[in-house]
């Protein structure tokens, strides 16, 4: 099986092109430069002006009027934004946006395994998009390679269409462009040219640029101390050196506090593009005071804290909450609780109150959270408590059901007495609220009923909290001494 290549734009098109035409090689596909001759035509499109938009829809129709016969995928920056006009040229069979390129193999076996009636549309939403797609990619015959460091834009100029077809920054980790540029050394490659959408924004999405975390360890430092890096960028024509000193504080001097926002559009030090960093350069930090997250209206940020390394960061963040005494509040300026926060993590009991004793932490303001996809309102958690009754009196009805509006969340709770108690009348267990109750005690001091109460998620234990009330006892046989003043 022949296939072929047809690239418009910029070098980022170039070294994905190459990457998809390496994996087809390596699936036995012989890889030609001639549409006329192959059984599949690959277009990878541009899309940075109407003239580009315009010059992918002719390529389109030209490689189809090469060869009629040939497999015709479309993808690129033009298809992931319009993918719908992309699926109605003549004699396109799939469409392809500009993520999942690393499945080309399966793509292309799929379309001459199966017949379809009209074009195949399998473009997702880049915008969600928040992993970098690992892509290798040579050149036979060229002495100088491409290496992909970086993808998507956040800067949204009014004039430009590239962050709406290529979605947030992602950067490569600093392990994984080490490895490749070492591979196209040993390949004998004299020259290695870094590119990327925004080369400018490499790193971002790790933090501030600069910060090692345990998603890119950018930087190894011993100890503390101030470091000086030197770089050295060398061209053709000239080389260029820059010098750079790195302050490097010990995790004990960080601090948090104030105002931050979570804006996956956003740029700067103080703004997180996923909850995942938020929380993971939180953590590293000592928080103090309020530190009040600002969200923008509709928009959803999840974390997968379903991995152990993930589920470590919420569970230390937490700690440190608590320690500090300091408050965590995310807000946003709608109107409803549009905007959303939410954790994903594995069904067991540990997992699940590990998220929720952060979760009952927060103070949300017009922003809801959700666990495993179960809305949760953490200020109508009821805290451990406490109320005191006369025997014979009536209780207050407890509620319990305002923890979540989600039928896979349950409550359910039951009593526990102290040895030898006069309490009498209570209700020993049950599900839902605690309902009003008339206990009636013999004894002749305060004694106390404790409602132990489960927050259940799907049947699993999520977090546990207490009630308790006490109970006087009636006076009895009491005598009442007077006295006249002297």
């Amino acid at each position: 099986m022949r296939c072929c290549f047809i690239t418009l734009g910029c070098r980022v098109n170039q070294y994905e092109s190459d990457a998809m035409a390496e994996l087809l090689r390596e699936a036995g596909w012989e890889v030609t430069d001639d549409p006329s001759v192959s059984d599949l035509c690959i277009i990878n499109t541009c899309t940075v002006t109407n003239i580009a938009d315009r010059k992918s829809r002719q390529m389109i129709s030209k490689a189809h009027r090469m060869n009629e016969n040939a497999k015709l995928i479309a993808c690129g920056c033009f298809t992931q934004r319009s993918p719908e006009e992309a699926k109605r040229l003549s004699g396109v069979d799939a469409v392809l946006g500009s993520a999942d390129k690393n499945k080309i193999v399966e793509i292309a076996a799929a379309l001459f395994e199966n017949e379809h009636g009209e074009a195949e549309v399998l473009v997702r939403d880049v915008m969600r998009e928040r992993e970098f797609e690992e892509l290798s990619a040579t050149r036979e015959g060229r002495t100088r390679a491409y290496l992909k460091i970086q993808d998507g834009c956040n800067m949204f100029c009014t004039y430009c269409a590239i962050p709406y077809a290529r979605g947030a920054i992602r950067s490569r980790r600093l392990e994984s462009v080490r490895n490749e540029a070492e591979k196209l050394n040993e390949e004998g490659y004299a020259e290695v040219v870094l590119t990327g959408i925004h080369l400018m924004s490499y790193g971002r999405d790790f933090g501030d640029g600069t910060t090692s975390n345990e998603r890119n360890p950018m930087h190894i430092y011993q100890s503390p101390g101030t470091y000086n890096v030197k770089l050295t960028a060398k061209g053709i024509v000239k080389t260029d050196i820059s010098e750079q000193s790195i302050i490097v504080n010990p995790a004990s001097t960080w601090a948090a506090e104030g105002d931050y926002t979570l804006d996956r559009k956003a740029v700067g030090v103080r703004n997180f593009t996923s909850l995942h960093e938020a929380i993971s350069l939180l953590s590293q930090c000592t928080p103090r005071g309020t530190i009040e997250v600002a969200v923008p209206a509709g928009e959803a940020y999840p974390m997968d804290a379903t991995q152990a390394d993930s589920l470590n960061l919420v569970k230390t963040f937490t700690q440190k909450l608590i320690q500090t005494g300091a408050t965590l509040k995310f807000t946003s300026a709608a109107s409803d609780p549009s905007s959303s926060i939410a954790i994903n993590t594995t069904p067991e009991a540990e997992s699940l109150c590990s998220a929720m004793a952060f979760i009952r932490l927060l103070i949300l303001d017009n922003v809801q959270a959700t666990l495993n996809g179960a809305d949760v309102h953490p200020q109508a958690l009821l805290k451990d408590s406490e109320e005191m009754v006369c025997s014979g009196v009536a209780t207050g009805e407890v509620t319990l059901n305002g923890l979540s509006s989600s039928p896979s969340v349950s409550v359910r709770w039951n009593a526990s007495i102290e040895a030898g108690s006069k309490l009498t009348d209570f209700v020993a267990n049950g599900t839902g609220n605690i309902p009003v109750m008339v206990i009636n005690s013999t004894a002749t001091a305060i004694q106390r009923v404790t409602y132990n109460i489960e927050y259940l998620l799907d049947g699993v234990l999520m977090c546990t909290t207490q009630h308790v009330i006490g109970v006087r006892p009636l006076l009895r046989n009491a005598v009442l001494t007077c006295s006249s003043p002297a």
